[in-house]
């Protein structure tokens, strides 16, 4: 297998079908991050099979192949985290792909439960004659 560097325009089909295949929806935050990552493509025989997004820190927070390579997937796992010099991968607890590969490998982790929201400032003026009260 090989690891190309590329960009989201290349791989935006084949991410498609990642965020179509999680049971929940993608974290905001790891969205935000991948603005300042760093995209490969996983080839085989000049042949997509998946793809990795990588932090400029060298943090994995994208890892996936197509269905027909899952059964490799371990392998594939340890080639990116030796090659890209990973050093720590964020792997939501729904994505089972990563989550498998991880454990296949023997690789320590720690649980973290982390929420993040969005905050924005209101958008609707606050009428002051009104009265507020706490539900009973």
């Amino acid at each position: 297998m090989n690891i190309v560097k590329t960009s989201i325009d290349k791989i935006i089909n084949i991410r498609k079908d990642y965020l179509n295949s999680l049971p929940e929806f993608q974290e905001l935050h790891l969205e935000l991050m991948i603005a300042f990552s760093n995209l490969y493509s996983l080839q085989a025989n000049n042949i997509e099979i998946g793809y990795v997004i990588r932090t400029t820190e060298g943090v994995l927070i994208e890892f996936y192949v197509k269905d027909e390579y899952v059964t490799q997937s371990q392998v594939f796992l340890n080639q990116v985290v030796r090659e890209l010099s990973i050093s720590e991968i964020y792997c939501k607890s729904f994505d089972y792909l990563l989550l498998s590969a991880c454990l296949l490998n023997s690789l320590s982790y720690t649980i973290l439960g982390v929420l993040y929201r969005d905050y924005n400032t209101a958008l609707v003026q606050i009428d002051h004659d009104l009265k507020m009260r706490l539900a009973d």
